[in-house]
């Protein structure tokens, strides 16, 4: 659990650039601290920015479809550097819960 509104910037390995289209969030049941919003940033040059949102997207609290994992996909981008913020939750005024989540796509050679 974090706190509401949180944010969290992580870089590729080597700070090397990735190219990915979806990710991938998740959420083991229902929950009041299930993280329901969120905004996807990504940056070229720095854990500090200049970032620049891929978009924003809603959970399901609990998952969706019988799974607890939900797929968001976006337009393809490339970065070094992804950074989650936290919008809101299903209605816990303090903590937000964000148990896993996977990023799908491609790390490019260190030589690009």
């Amino acid at each position: 659990l974090v706190p509401l509104y949180s944010s969290a910037v992580f870089a590729f390995k080597y700070e090397q650039l990735a190219t990915f289209d979806t990710f991938v969030l998740y959420t083991p049941g229902e929950d009041d601290s299930n993280l329901k919003e969120f905004e996807l940033l990504v940056s070229d040059r720095s854990w500090s920015g200049p970032f620049r949102s891929i978009g924003k997207f809603q959970a399901q609290n609990g998952g969706s479809a019988g799974t607890p994992y939900q797929p968001f996909t976006f337009p393809e981008v490339t970065s070094r550097f992804l950074k989650v913020q936290l919008e809101s939750n299903y209605g816990d005024g303090r903590l937000t819960g964000l148990y896993e989540f996977q990023l799908l796509g491609e790390l490019k050679s260190r030589d690009e």
